[in-house]
């Protein structure tokens, strides 16, 4: 279908598709990396858009905040409107990040998510 944006990310998107840089996760890339890694209980992702990691890291077990800056209105999200560049922590008992953050900021969302929690797992383009 033309005009078709996939959660594999594609790169030649015009920017006004591209919107706030949105290519949802698959499910088999957070499945994949729940295989491979001992991910913490509790888990913060900081842009979760409408939901498709929050909603496989839920299915197995894991407790999930999830936030964005955009409201997507999804039930999966549940707080919409913060920043995550600008969160001086994260919310409480969080032991860990997973996320796939716009790509334009990855770098900076990475870096500062270090400075909050122990454990972070970013799913990027290569």
């Amino acid at each position: 279908m033309a005009g078709l944006i996939t959660g594999q990310g594609n790169s030649r998107a015009p920017f006004a598709q591209r919107g706030n840089d949105l290519y949802e996760t698959p499910p088999c890339a957070t499945q994949t990396l729940m295989r491979v890694e001992q991910l913490p209980h509790t888990i913060w992702e900081p842009c979760c858009g409408p939901g498709a990691i929050v909603r496989e890291l839920r299915a197995a077990g894991h407790q999930v905040f999830a936030s964005d800056l955009v409201d997507y209105d999804s039930p999966d999200q549940d707080a919409a409107r913060r920043d995550f560049l600008f969160e001086p922590r994260g919310p409480a008992a969080v032991d860990g990040i997973v996320m796939n953050p716009p790509f334009k900021l990855a770098s900076r969302f990475v870096a500062h998510a270090l400075t909050m929690v122990p454990y972070v797992a970013a799913l990027l383009r290569l």
